[in-house]
């Protein structure tokens, strides 16, 4: 029934980002959905095609229960706030009726600001296919951005418990003396916090493909989880459940210490879910144990799926699951190699998709590096306890210089699969996991073949076209032809080089694009019907084939 109930969840999230309603927040949903899907369950037993007659009630229970989920509400148009916000970090501010926005300027965390504010919904995106920040924030729960006018009064706000022990941390890791990149990396491995890492180490772990041991998630948890699972080992029967409810609780006090990030939760669910399980019957129900905490995470905030980190966790996991890993016949020193294989061939379609590059070296990456990442923790923890005794040990900083020296070339950048392309490459990492569950290895081959080439299919297409954007009052006009574009732009959005370096960046990738040039053009050198469409409300105009520009010359 596992699989039932994530299809049932996906689509009643999917419903329930459909129909644009408020409502007031609530848990009743989740137990309506609870005892919906108890009675599918039922009557699908009753039927004479019970898997697909409780597929489509699952649908529509699950769909009738997130109808009722709370929502966060966006904003529409622009408004004034007069009163109190609270930052929780640098860029989150929460006002007084619980909104939650994303600030423009970066601003001293926990602080309370009683001032005027300016809230503005999502920028639209540029063009068609552009980023756009309401698909990226959003599912996080913002509302949307908010800049201070005038600020009446600040000050600083008693902290929660989690951030004065992650500030305990951070003074306690600031007395090893260790350089602040050993410190940065320090952090991003105990807390997620992968923001202040120097670029150069975050450009390598990426080339890697180990940007996954960055983010706190399944990675970090089932690490924690299984050596709790050893310990327990060692604990008389009587008292085992207690060390799965202690062992439970610790790592939902994990979560809270570094921040409730999505990856952890999920991870902490299932967690949870596959030890309760297991009290029931004795083994570990690992996809029903998966499926459940989908549901119950989608059913909590159905926005969930549309953010990254929950799309890639969930599939590296049911690509694992359904791969029926680790395998029993390998060695235990080589159970990480068909782990990493799976996990990256799970998630590599909707890697492309969103980060356009794919590590070559992702595998042998995986089995010698993260051990090595991995001998960190105790390091870094030995070293806290030297500390109090004024002893003092060095950061092994050949492994930074290692990390950060990295070239660029180690993975295949580059790769815009378009739509035929996804469904291709899905196509071909679904029947290539189902192989390796079959133990089929010539089929696995096959389809690693066949993946490759949808691949090499999948780089950038040079051709000729342009498109129209507006922002603001400015107004813009890219074309490109082969390995050149050409932008010709008024005065203050030719100006905006962030624009034309990053927004735009990809576009001209997928593009072919190498070489760009900017150029200001007065408004009224732009025709007529073109400056009436840039006074409308639209953002862009693909594909313009009537402007000519007869004055300049691509």
């Amino acid at each position: 029934m596992g699989v039932e109930i994530i299809v049932s969840a996906l689509v009643g999230a999917w419903i329930h980002s459909a129909w644009p309603l408020s409502w007031t927040f609530s848990f009743s949903h989740i137990a309506v959905g609870a005892v919906l899907i108890a009675w599918c369950g039922w009557l699908g037993r009753r039927c004479l095609h019970p898997r697909i007659i409780r597929m489509g009630l699952l649908m529509l229970a699950t769909g009738i229960a997130m109808l009722s989920a709370p929502r966060v509400s966006q904003l529409k148009s622009p408004k004034r706030y007069e009163g109190r916000m609270w930052t929780e970090d640098g860029r989150t501010a929460v006002d007084s009726t619980g909104k939650t926005w994303r600030l423009t300027s970066k601003q001293a965390p926990n602080r309370m600001i009683h001032g005027l504010f300016r809230c503005e919904p999502w920028p639209k995106p540029l063009f068609e296919g552009g980023f756009d920040p309401q698909e990226v924030w959003r599912p996080k729960g913002f509302t949307g951005q908010a800049r201070y006018v005038l600020k009446f009064n600040e000050r600083e706000i008693a902290p929660s418990f989690a951030i004065r022990l992650r500030r305990h941390w951070r003074a306690y890791i600031g007395q090893l003396k260790w350089s602040e990149r050993s410190q940065s990396l320090v952090h991003a491995l105990f807390l997620g916090e992968g923001k202040g890492l120097d670029k150069d180490l975050k450009r390598g772990f990426q080339a890697l493909g180990l940007a996954h041991v960055l983010a706190v998630s399944g990675f970090h948890l089932g690490m924690l989880w299984f050596v709790g699972q050893w310990f327990n080992a060692y604990v008389p029967y009587r008292f085992k459940r207690l060390g799965d409810l202690a062992l439970i609780l610790g790592m939902w006090l994990f979560v809270a210490f570094i921040g409730w990030p999505t990856s952890a939760i999920r991870a902490a669910c299932m967690l949870s879910l596959l030890s309760l399980l297991r009290w029931r019957s004795g083994r570990p129900k690992r996809f029903s144990a998966l499926a459940w905490t989908v549901w119950l995470m989608l059913m909590y905030r159905p926005e969930w799926w549309q953010d990254v980190g929950f799309q890639l966790s969930v599939l590296a996991v049911v690509g694992i699951l359904w791969a029926r890993l680790p395998q029993a016949d390998w060695p235990k020193y080589l159970q990480g190699l068909p782990l990493s294989i799976v996990a990256q061939w799970a998630v590599l379609p909707f890697c492309l998709l969103y980060f356009h590059q794919f590590p070559w070296f992702f595998l042998p990456a995986n089995l010698l590096c993260v051990p090595v990442l991995l001998a960190l923790y105790p390091y870094t923890m030995l070293a806290i306890v030297l500390r109090a005794l004024d002893v003092g040990i060095p950061f092994p900083e050949e492994v930074l210089d290692a990390m950060a020296s990295i070239p660029d070339g180690w993975q295949w950048g580059q790769r815009f699969p378009g739509t035929w392309g996804m469904v291709a490459l899905i196509l071909t990492s679904a029947l290539g996991i189902n192989s390796w569950r079959q133990r089929h290895w010539l089929g696995v081959v096959a389809a690693a073949a066949v993946t490759l080439v949808f691949m090499a299919e999948s780089g950038p297409i040079q051709g000729q076209g342009g498109i129209l954007l507006t922002q603001n009052r400015g107004m813009a006009l890219l074309q490109w032809h082969g390995d050149s574009a050409r932008v010709l732009a008024t005065k203050g959005l030719a100006k905006r080089d962030y624009i034309w370096k990053f927004s735009v960046n990809n576009l001209l990738q997928q593009k072919g694009v190498k070489y760009l040039i900017v150029k200001e053009l007065k408004y009224k050198s732009f025709p007529e019907h073109v400056r009436i469409w840039a006074d409308s409300s639209a953002s862009h105009w693909p594909e313009p084939k009537s402007i000519r520009f007869t004055s300049e010359k691509l």
